[in-house]
C-alpha cells in the first residue's frame, strides 16, 4: 500500500469504530427513551424523527449502512461508498443541528420533573454527541476526497 492509501484505510478504520461508538450511543438512547411516560415518549420519539427526518431505528440503520460502504470501499469498491456518503452527510448535519438546539428544549423543562443533576448529564451527553457527529462529519469528508481521487 502506498502511503496514501495506507492513511485513507486508516481513516476508513477510524470512522468504522466512531460508526460503532455512534450506533451504541444510539441504542443507549433509544433504551433510554423507550423506558420514558407514554406522552414524553411520543414526543422525544416524534420530535426526534420530526427534526432529523428519522427515527432512532431509522438512524441506527444508517449506520450499518455507511459502515457498509466503509468495508466496500476497502475492498476497491469506492463508488458504493462515495453515494452513501454524500446521501448522508447532510442528514448527520441534521441530526448534529438537532443536538445543538437539545438545550434549550431541556432547559425548559421543569426542575421537577427533571433534577438539576439529570439535566447536567443529558447536557453533557449531547454536548459530547454533538462533537462526535462533527468529528464524523469531518472523517467522511476526507473519506470522499480520497476515494475521489482514487477513481
Amino acid at each position: 500500500m502506498t502511503p496514501s492509501a495506507d492513511h485513507l484505510a486508516s481513516q476508513i478504520q477510524e470512522t468504522v469504530t466512531s460508526l460503532s461508538e455512534m450506533e451504541r450511543q444510539l441504542r443507549t438512547t433509544q433504551a433510554e427513551v423507550s423506558g420514558l411516560g407514554f406522552f414524553a415518549r411520543g414526543f422525544v420519539e416524534k420530535d426526534i424523527k420530526g427534526n432529523t427526518g428519522r427515527s432512532f431505528g431509522d438512524w441506527i440503520t444508517a449506520t450499518e449502512r455507511l459502515r457498509a460502504a466503509l468495508s466496500a470501499a476497502q475492498q476497491g469498491k469506492p463508488s458504493e461508498a462515495l453515494r452513501v456518503i454524500a446521501d448522508e452527510l447532510p442528514r448527520i448535519a441534521s441530526l448534529r443541528q438537532y443536538l445543538q438546539r437539545a438545550p434549550q428544549k431541556i432547559n425548559i423543562v421543569p426542575a421537577a420533573v427533571l433534577k438539576p443533576q439529570q439535566r447536567a448529564d443529558f447536557l453533557q451527553h449531547v454536548s459530547a454527541q454533538e462533537q462526535s457527529l462533527q468529528e464524523l462529519e469531518t472523517k467522511l469528508q476526507a473519506i470522499s476526497s480520497a476515494l475521489s481521487q482514487t477513481r
